[in-house]
């Protein structure tokens, strides 16, 4: 049975070491499934967890449509509909610090704060521009000093002690919420400005397995973006008038698999590696405290 305890924590380290992008967290692991040998659970106690995440998706194809009239047309009965179509990879490095109140060792009310780096590769097409042929452009944005705040609740739905492979088996829901306030104004040639604020709410439903000291987790999860954005480029490729973007981001759903592994001494300490794939691809770490 060790054998195969290390044969798993090993696979999962492994698979840290390649990983080229980091995830949004799933909250809750350690503290729902701490001490596997109590029989008693406390009536409440807090807790700490610090956090690095690194998170990597996209927004998908966003179209402002409307009626444009060439200003150089004699023809006042002209007006024909142009689109300005832009989209975006996203990447963002935050440190984040949660606090939260465990109640009977099954439920788990957290509040999260956190700052760091946000950087977007965004594709802009401007068809309202007539003569030319118009064609993508792609402008880097990035904003460091970006501001995210939000809370959630997780809670154990099965446990199980089967002492075979694993001591205990948990299931663990959690569903959380995100507000990314994002201000980036980037002073060069073209004079870039890029403000946002967007909501995410994210929902995952893991299967824990524990060892001794050690616990592995894997379950799907869903993430969905909505917000406002507010992008102007003074000069583009397109057109020495500039470019203006101020609509509502549709909604951007990302799903995929979570994966990962924790370690722990006891019920109060751990440390913990989560790996995302599918729509958003990541690894976040994190250190827990219980008291």
């Amino acid at each position: 049975m060790k054998k195969i305890s290390l044969m798993i924590i090993s696979i999962l380290i492994q698979s840290f070491i390649s990983i080229p992008a980091f995830s949004a967290p799933v909250s809750g692991i350690n503290e729902l499934s701490g001490n596997i040998n109590s029989e008693k659970s406390d009536l409440f106690k807090l807790n700490i967890a610090l956090r690095y995440d690194h998170q990597k998706n996209k927004f998908p194809k966003q179209i402002d449509q409307f009626l444009y009239k060439d200003p150089g047309s004699e023809d006042e009965e002209d007006p024909r509909h142009h689109s300005k179509t832009r989209s975006s990879e996203n990447f963002t490095d935050i440190t984040e610090a949660e606090f939260g109140l465990i109640l009977f060792d099954s439920a788990y009310i957290y509040a999260k704060a956190g700052t760091g780096r946000f950087s977007s590769e965004m594709t802009l097409l401007d068809e309202s521009v007539k003569g030319i042929f118009s064609i993508p452009d792609t402008y880097t944005v990035s904003d460091n000093s970006i501001f995210i705040y939000g809370g959630g609740l997780s809670f154990n739905t099965y446990k199980k002690n089967i002492d075979k492979i694993f001591k205990n088996i948990y299931g663990h829901l959690d569903v959380q919420y995100r507000r990314h306030s994002i201000n980036s104004d980037n002073r060069g040639r073209n004079n870039i400005k890029y403000e946002a604020e967007i909501d995410e709410i994210q929902a995952s439903f893991l299967l824990i397995g524990s060892f001794e000291h050690a616990k592995v987790f894997f379950g799907p999860r869903i993430s969905n973006y909505t917000g406002d954005e507010k992008f102007s480029i003074e000069r583009t490729y397109f057109s020495d008038n500039g470019f203006t973007y101020n609509e509502k981001l549709e909604t951007s759903r990302n799903r995929g698999f979570v994966f990962g592994i924790s370690l722990f001494k006891n019920d109060k300490y751990s440390v913990t590696m989560q790996r995302r794939t599918g729509d958003e691809k990541g690894v976040s770490f994190e250190a827990q405290f219980s008291f």
